[in-house]
């Protein structure tokens, strides 16, 4: 076997690592297990996020898509379907109904037995799955303590 072959099997085995872990780092994102435990992307209000889709679709997918997201808000109106909570922060009246952010909780909140309630103001964190139909959809999310 010469050094060039050589060369060229190593260049491969290398890029089949490199990928295989960014496709695991992807995954372990997605996957919503320890999203507490994830380090935070960005941190924005769920206003800012909306009209930053708003005013520019594409940049703010190349921002925002796939990463993990620290919003803050008013809730206003909670959903409770089966294991998930779905949170909505509205800020416009669109054709198909309110536009806003949408954040789907699958944990229960964190030392609080009260249900959470319209107008509670809430740190929440998620993964970004992105914009569609005037809807910003954060999944995989955990309401954080009001001290972090």
């Amino acid at each position: 076997m010469n050094i060039k072959t050589l060369f060229i099997g190593l260049l491969i085995l290398a890029t089949i690592l490199v990928v295989g872990a960014y496709f695991l780092f992807i995954h372990q994102k997605q996957s919503g297990h320890n999203m507490g435990s994830l380090p935070t992307d960005y941190s924005i209000t769920a206003a800012e996020l909306y009209y930053e889709y708003q005013t520019d679709k594409k940049l703010a997918a190349r921002k925002y898509d796939l990463k993990i997201l620290l919003i803050s808000g008013a809730v206003d109106h909670v959903e409770y379907t089966g294991s998930t909570t779905i949170l909505t922060f509205f800020f416009e009246s669109g054709q198909d109904g309110p536009e806003g952010v949408y954040c789907y909780l699958t944990a229960s909140r964190p030392s609080k037995s009260d249900p959470i309630q319209i107008g509670d103001y809430l740190k929440i964190k998620g993964l970004c799955i992105g914009f569609e139909d005037g809807i910003v959809v954060l999944e995989d999310c955990i309401e954080l303590p009001e001290n972090e």
